[in-house]
């Protein structure tokens, strides 16, 4: 049976075909696998202790294995570091059927030959692991980060225990200006600095192992461009909102702008928090995503809690949320009774719901905000610079920077003032040029320059 080509029902249901061949029953059938998970959780861990379990057969997860020989290609370890590993694991003795290799070549270029050599040596193997799939593949400048780490240090022949300060900066630097010669970008500054994050906790590892004697990334972080975040004028807040009106986004846009509430904050509404009869509403429940080691990422966490102390704060029900608000009431009342049993109950109270009660997850708003401004042909912006939109329109209409760090929830009133002191600067520098302006000239227009020569306001062309 050929995978790229057609074949039909009749002459499926006719054909013998084997069944799956299950090294754990239920869980790892034979042919290729790829555990991922985020950094350091443990999976190297993972991968050595399946390999002992399978080696030795029996219970594994409460499923019954048969006994395997197995290879484990241990390609960022030492034999030293998986002697260590196997004492912590194992009181008994290791199976003779587990092997190990801490050295291979790369897909395409020895590695098939390498595993056929061993397979003709024991052709009773059921499992080889190849730990880290990244350290068989070759060299591409367009396989991202992770991938492009390994082959630089590689070319410049620089090895786990030679590595220096200098190199570490060097690499930063390569990263920071790119390959303009060959198409390739160079790096944010942001990026750059996580590459930086995740080199120091590796290295870490290496130390505690005893690899090597210090960690060549401390106190090397790259610097960072400070960041000012975009923000909308009144006339695209507007726009950004009427187009937002009846899609799923509506909710996020209409209290992003406008009260310039975080993701959390805005997913973490709940109706018990609305008071329409004094029209405030009050911000006390979260909801957020974080990962947890060695379980990946957990999605809507959530918490009777805000981001700190000062985020826990009520704010007015202005006519048109409440209006569109206690319309969205009504119809999740609608829907529960349309969709009846097969409408979810867990997130019942909650405000950003869709049709049949399933809570909208927090990354959805960030995934989906680009999505929308480029259909709608909208400016480029990130969903939280809809927040720096709100501070930027209430520092524009008077609003003080000590009102501004309570309307937004800032811990305190430095970080509001860091965050917007720019706009505060560029509003005093028009302020001033138009009291100049009245000074030199006069209330009357007669001495003022001419309007081809007038002072505006660079930000809408219009005169201060």
């Amino acid at each position: 049976m050929q995978r790229n080509e057609p074949i039909d029902a009749e002459t499926l249901l006719s054909t013998p075909l084997p069944p799956v061949r299950w090294l754990i029953p239920g869980l790892l059938p034979a042919g290729l696998s790829l555990l991922a998970g985020a950094s350091k959780a443990g999976k190297s861990w993972l991968c050595l202790w399946l390999c002992l379990q399978l080696a030795r057969g029996g219970e594994i997860w409460g499923r019954t294995a048969q006994p395997q020989t197995v290879l484990y290609l241990c390609l960022e370890d030492t034999y030293a570091r998986i002697q260590g590993r196997l004492f912590r694991l194992t009181e008994d003795s290791v199976p003779s059927r587990l092997y190990f290799q801490t050295g291979s070549c790369a897909i395409g270029d020895g590695l098939e030959l390498q595993i056929e050599k061993f397979l003709s040596h024991h052709p009773e193997t059921g499992l080889v692991v190849i730990d880290t799939l990244q350290k068989v593949r070759t060299a591409d400048p367009n396989n991202g980060a992770y991938a492009s780490d390994y082959p630089y240090f590689k070319e410049k022949g620089i090895t786990l225990a030679e590595l220096e300060a200098k190199d570490l900066k060097e690499f930063y630097r390569s990263e920071r200006i790119g390959d303009p010669e060959h198409g390739i970008a160079g790096k944010k500054g942001t990026t750059v600095a996580r590459y930086h994050a995740n080199i120091h906790a590796a290295l870490e590892c290496a130390v505690e192992d005893n690899l090597i004697g210090h960690n060549a990334a401390h106190h090397q972080r790259p610097t960072t461009e400070k960041f000012i975040g975009s923000f909308y004028t009144p006339e695209e807040a507007l726009e950004c909102m009427r187009l937002a009106e009846g899609t799923k986004l509506e909710l996020a846009v209409y209290f992003g702008l406008f009260y310039g509430l975080r993701r959390s904050e805005i997913v973490g509404l709940q109706w018990h928090n609305f008071d329409f009869e004094h029209n405030t509403f009050t911000i006390a429940h979260t909801v957020t995503t974080y990962r947890r080691k060695g379980k990946g990422k957990v999605s809507r966490y959530a918490k009777d809690k805000t981001k700190n102390k000062s985020s826990l704060r009520t704010l007015p029900l202005i006519p048109l949320f409440r209006e569109k608000l206690l319309a969205l009431k009504e119809k999740q009342k609608y829907e529960r009774e349309l969709f009846k049993g097969s409408y979810v109950k867990d997130y019942i109270g909650y405000v950003y719901v869709n049709e049949i009660g399933e809570l909208i997850h927090p990354d959805y708003i960030s995934t989906e905000f680009p999505k929308f401004l480029r259909k709608h042909g909208l400016r480029k912006i990130r969903f939280h610079d809809t927040r720096h939109s709100c501070a930027s329109l209430l520092l524009r209409n008077g609003v003080s920077m000590k009102q501004i760090q309570a309307w937004l929830g800032h811990s305190d009133y430095g970080t509001t003032a860091n965050l917007y002191a720019h706009l505060d600067l560029e509003d005093s520098m028009l302020l001033s040029a138009s009291m100049l302006t009245t000074g030199l000239f006069g209330a009357s227009t007669d001495h003022a320059p001419s309007t081809d020569s007038e002072l505006t306001d660079p930000r809408h062309g219009t005169a201060p």
